[in-house]
C-alpha cells in the first residue's frame, strides 16, 4: 500500500529541489499516469514534414535501393 503522506512529502522535497511548485509537480504525474506520457511543450509546434524518395537526387535515391536490397 501506498503511504499518501510520504508521497507529498516527496513530492514536495522534489519540488523544492527543481525550484517549481508543487501544482507542476501534480501536473506532471496526472499526465504521467493517464496515456498520454509525452509532456506538451507550449506554444505551437510546426508540424514535420515526411521527405519523400522522389525530393532525393537520383544518386542518393540508387544508394537507399541498393542498401535495402543488402541489408533484406
Amino acid at each position: 500500500m501506498v503511504d499518501l503522506e510520504s508521497g507529498r512529502h516527496q513530492s514536495h522535497r522534489v519540488a523544492q529541489a527543481l525550484s517549481i511548485s508543487l501544482s507542476t509537480i501534480t501536473r506532471i504525474q496526472r499526465r504521467l499516469s493517464s496515456n498520454d506520457n509525452v509532456l506538451r511543450s507550449p506554444g505551437k509546434k510546426r508540424s514535420r514534414k515526411k521527405s519523400k524518395t522522389t525530393d532525393l537526387s537520383d544518386a542518393v535515391r540508387h544508394n537507399l535501393v541498393v542498401q535495402q536490397n543488402y541489408y533484406s
